[in-house]
């Protein structure tokens, strides 16, 4: 991990770990193409410790946030409609390097769109942004008491852990020798605050890596707790009273430390059973005031108290040694050696024994750097190492191998350093764990994986079905090691049988000749095609491989079909987190998916649910069972299209928001000093929310207008809904005249901002408040907007008088596609709008259409054209 100070990390540099074979799997091309530079990520390297694809605007395409760790500002890019590239915003994590590690995006507010939490270490506060809606935050990690300013946050997973259907928080925290922080668990109260809960268990002390996901569905969320270092990992069962039992050894019979070791932690029903299964990615990263040995070499990890000096004594009967230093800036460090003040900054260097005699004059200068000698009446096998010179020179952390010629290292001992339990490099095995639906898992790896490389250091894995033949997929980032050097990634194609091959090699994503070690992978439909994207980190800190670019792997569609499906939940929490999906169509049978509230190791994918449906271009049925009991069923359901889902309400498809306000214009006479309100309509058409913040202006739109309000500035308006809303118009400070002002909802509408004109004639005399007669002089429809189209449109409808009146689209044969209303709506001017879908929900053809209006005799048609 990167330190504000400059830190040294030894190794010896060996060739790369061998590649997972892959299986019989051969497609004709690649899948997916490298395209970071048409998107604009290809900006330079990258030191991102977490990455997530997140829908934050509600514009049903999937934007991304990149932290950028010790390496620049962290990025928010806003998908615009799935068109290259993505747009920069305003960064509002603050400008600048940072000790940023986590984050994760959730509707804590339960207002329809997500907000995020961001974990700092180093004593530096975590963060909470709540998302205003148009690219507008507000920084409340204080007063929301989730800052925990002396924590190391590592990790977070968000769930409804007590059942209230608010979002809670759990902290896992880092470890650091003499420096240990507590996790965390804050209970959400609902008022925008948060609780701390006592932390007395163990399952409060430092574990770096959590999860939280309700394994046993008894509508409790659990938590795994691992480490990859320094202890066994645990699963721990919520109690369903605010407490948790750990059930490791009950829940994972006949295994011993099943979570041992675990650097990534990700969950789906690989088997589409209906349960949860865990794979476990095996990996190790240095761990502070430890020695560990492997074979015939050493490797010291040492967190430098800059007023105690720290031995590494070696005993070995070779005639030489050979070392290997860098830096975590990725500089090659001075290693001073023997009594000659010999040095050298080239590595690896092979030392001769006989040159190490007496210690380097150097040391006592207190000269930053690496110190290496025989040390004088402790035999001539005894060697010691020490960093920074006398007294130590502030390093934070250090790493160390130390490799004897010929012979082995007989024994080693070390000064004024506590480790950590020791761990192994042995076997970092991926693991995979069967549910069994009773409370237990079954592990399955050695049947699932034909080859499961014992060296390979799993940094986080990612679930989805990219070719989307309705099985679910297995991508692997490998972060390499200081060691090993940069290791390939893996893709693993689910065969349907309990089985998986690597793919990787053949779909163009094993990260061959990448540089930098690969952080982590996340899956996001990012162009809409339907087919799942991948974005890669290789901004792993492991010297001296540097970091490498940011990579986006667009994937091809294969004529498979699918489906996105977004939550929202009314009772349930805001996200859906703790939702369950089930579908079943003609082919790809029954299918399974779980909307979880966690990263695996600091990536999280789209929140939004991904389908893959093979031939089928129809599903029988759609379940949703939702946490709070609700279950929606939907029936006949068409694929290849983007669905957004209400708690308890009819199933939309998701196109670009379409705000419209029903009432286009106000004419209304008030005499001095009077104020009146009268009743206004927002709707909106699309199928997905829209949030509005309302602004106030002259009709110029060259100043704000202080006689206008509403009583509800921002809002967000769910597909469908029609929120009343009332506007002020308080003429008490205005003289005799006439007046024009506007309310513009601003919005994240496909057609921009919808205006309410309000024209006013303020009298010197006491005269009742009235709308003026302006009304419309005839029936009839005016131009549709914007046309042509290609996402939604909108058109008015002129009633001199009230009266029954029905709109519906029509194509130039004739026949009817869409009703937009049938209702009986008063005189005055009345806006109508239309997302493109027909009655069943298709999207309509490009082409010509006819939107006509009728009531009684009268008749009035417009033509507009769709694009494609």
């Amino acid at each position: 991990m990167r330190r504000s100070t400059p830190s040294l990390v030894f190794a010896s540099l060996l060739s790369l770990c061998p590649v997972l074979a892959a299986g019989s799997f051969s497609p004709s091309r690649a899948a997916f193409s490298e395209s970071a530079a048409p998107w604009g990520l290809a900006a330079g390297d990258s030191m991102s410790y977490t990455a997530a694809f997140v829908d934050y605007d509600g514009d049903a395409d999937p934007d991304l946030f990149l932290n950028n760790h010790w390496k620049g500002a962290a990025n928010l890019f806003r998908n615009d409609g799935g068109t290259p590239p993505f747009i920069t915003q305003s960064d509002h994590l603050g400008n600048g390097n940072q000790d940023r590690h986590d984050q994760i995006w959730a509707d804590f507010d339960n207002d329809g769109d997500p907000d995020q939490y961001v974990c700092r270490p180093r004593n530096q506060s975590n963060q909470l942004y709540w998302n205003l809606g148009l690219d507008t935050w507000l920084e409340g990690g204080v007063a929301a008491g989730v800052d925990e300013v002396d924590s190391r946050g590592r990790e977070i997973t968000v769930a409804d852990f007590n059942g209230d259907h608010r979002l809670d928080i759990f902290l896992a925290s880092d470890f650091r020798a003499g420096f240990v922080r507590p996790n965390r668990l804050f209970w959400n109260n609902g008022d925008g605050t948060f609780t701390a809960h006592p932390n007395a268990t163990p399952l409060y002390e430092a574990r770096l890596h959590v999860s939280g996901v309700d394994y046993d569905q008894d509508g409790f969320p659990d938590l795994i707790l691992t480490s990859e270092a320094f202890h066994p990992g645990a699963l721990w069962k919520n109690n369903g009273d605010s407490t948790f039992t750990d059930v490791t050894a009950a829940a994972f019979p006949g295994i011993t430390d099943p979570l041992a070791q675990g650097q990534a932690l990700s969950w789906a029903d690989y088997d589409n059973d209906g349960w949860l299964d865990l794979l476990v990615g095996g990996g190790n990263r240095g761990v502070w005031d430890h020695v560990s040995q492997e074979g015939d070499s050493l490797r010291w990890y040492l967190e430098a108290d800059p007023n105690v000096t720290k031995f590494l004594d070696v005993v070995t009967d070779g005639d030489s040694v050979t070392v290997s230093a860098i830096t975590s800036a990725f500089t090659e460090p001075t290693l001073w050696y023997g009594g000659a003040d010999s040095s050298a900054s080239t590595f690896p260097v092979t030392l001769p024994l006989s040159e190490l005699d007496g210690s380097p004059p150097a040391l006592t200068m207190s000269t930053q750097g690496l110190y290496l000698w025989r040390q004088p009446g402790a035999g001539s096998d005894t060697l010691r190492f020490v960093v920074g010179g006398s007294g130590g020179s502030g390093l934070l952390e250090v790493g160390g191998t130390l490799r004897p010629n010929g012979s082995g290292v007989l024994s080693w001992s070390t000064q004024n350093v506590s480790p950590p339990p020791p761990y192994s490099t042995n076997d970092w095995s991926n693991r995979l764990f069967h549910n069994e639906g009773d409370g237990t898992f079954t592990e399955v790896t050695s049947t699932a994986f034909a080859v499961n490389d014992t060296t390979a250091n799993a940094k986080s894995t990612a679930w989805g079905d990219y070719d989307n033949d309705g099985r679910i997929d297995l991508f692997v980032a490998n972060g390499g090691t200081v060691d090993t050097g940069n290791q390939l990634n893996q893709l693993y194609r689910n065969n349907g049988d309990g089985t998986f091959t690597d793919v990787a090699v053949a779909e163009g994503l094993d990260g061959a000749g990448v540089a930098g070690m690969s952080d982590g992978g996340v899956w996001g439909d990012v162009n809409g095609d339907g087919a799942l994207d991948l974005l890669v980190e290789n901004g792993a800190e492991h010297p001296p491989f540097g970091v490498g670019p940011r990579q986006l792997f667009l994937n091809a569609p294969n004529g498979n079909h699918w489906i996105r499906m977004e939550l929202r939940g009314l009772t349930s929490n805001g996200s859906g987190i703790g939702t369950r999906v089930r579908i079943k169509s003609a082919t790809a049978g029954e299918q399974w998916r779980f909307r979880l509230g966690e990263s695996d190791n600091c990536f999280s994918d789209d929140s939004a649910l991904h389908f893959g449906l093979g031939a089928d271009a129809v599903i029988d049925t759609v379940q949703i069972y939702w946490p709070s009991g609700q279950l929606d069923t939907y029936e006949g359901v068409l694929t290849d299209r983007s669905y957004f889902a209400i708690e308890g309400k009819p199933l939309r498809v998701t196109v670009n928001p379409h705000l419209i306000v029903n009432t286009p214009t106000l004419n209304l006479n008030v005499g001095v000093g009077q104020q009146i309100q009268r009743s206004v309509v927002v709707d909106n058409f699309g199928g997905v929310a829209s949030r509005y913040v309302a602004a106030y202006k002259n009709c110029a739109g060259l100043q704000t207008v202080s006689w206008l309000s509403l009583d509800v500035d921002s809002t967000l308006v769910w597909p469908g809904g029609r929120p009343p809303l009332q506007l002020t118009v308080d003429a008490t400070a205005l003289s005799g005249g006439t007046y024009c002002g506007e309310v513009i909802f601003q919005s994240n509408s496909f057609l921009g901002p919808d205006t309410l004109r309000v024209n006013l004639t303020v009298q010197d005399i006491a005269v009742p408040a009235v709308e003026l007669t302006a009304l419309p002089t005839r029936f009839g429809l005016g131009a549709p907007r914007p046309n042509p189209t290609g996402v939604a449109a909108a058109v008015d409808l002129a009633l001199p008088a009230e009266a029954a009146v029905a709109v519906s689209v029509y194509d130039v044969s004739g026949r009817r596609v869409r009703s937009l209303l049938e209702a009986v709506r008063p005189a005055g001017t009345h806006r109508i709008g239309w997302d493109l879908r027909d009655d069943s929900g298709r999207r309509a053809a490009p082409g010509v259409y006819l939107i006509q209006a009728r009531s009684g005799e009268l008749r009035a048609t417009r033509k507009i054209v769709v694009a494609d």
